[in-house]
């Protein structure tokens, strides 16, 4: 057993590893549709300065880990109405942890939300509905781009 682990975990990361451009894209945002969750103005702080933060951002960076783990077990079918269910129901446990965590804040202007905050916010989200295997797919792919931001698109 330990050796498949092992062998789960060395597909994960060549998943992780393996640049965008050559993996399939979807639009995991799109299933927000009109639930995109009314949350407070926030400003993210990444490694591209301060800016306006998107809930769709958070939908976007679940389902590419999402993505991730099922390229590593040779899943043909990934974006299916289960996975996109999974990444809408995250994406809105991201967006009622963020406006608890705002309101036990309140300051004044929009509150500033580092990268790793909401890294940890997303991971939290995952473990609570118990996609385990996306969070370890989230960290691989974080760890494998150096620790350093995502690159968000919208």
């Amino acid at each position: 057993m330990r050796n498949t682990i092992f062998e789960e975990d060395r597909l994960l990361t060549k998943a992780a590893e393996t640049p965008r451009e050559n993996k399939p894209r979807f639009d995991w945002a799109e299933d927000l549709g009109e639930n995109r969750f009314e949350i407070p103005k926030v400003r993210i702080t990444d490694g591209a300065g301060d800016r306006d933060f998107h809930i769709a951002e958070v939908a976007e960076v679940i389902g590419e880990a999402l993505t991730d783990l099922m390229i590593s077990r040779e899943e043909k079918e990934i974006y299916t109405p289960q996975n996109r269910e999974l990444v809408v129901e995250s994406s809105r446990l991201v967006a009622s942890r963020l406006i608890e965590r705002l309101e036990q804040e309140e300051e004044g202007g929009a509150p500033r939300l580092s990268f790793d905050d909401l890294h940890k916010l997303i991971e939290k989200a995952l473990v609570e509905n118990d996609a385990y295997d996306v969070a370890k797919s989230l960290v691989f792919s974080r760890s494998n781009h150096g620790g350093g931001q995502w690159t968000f698109t919208n």
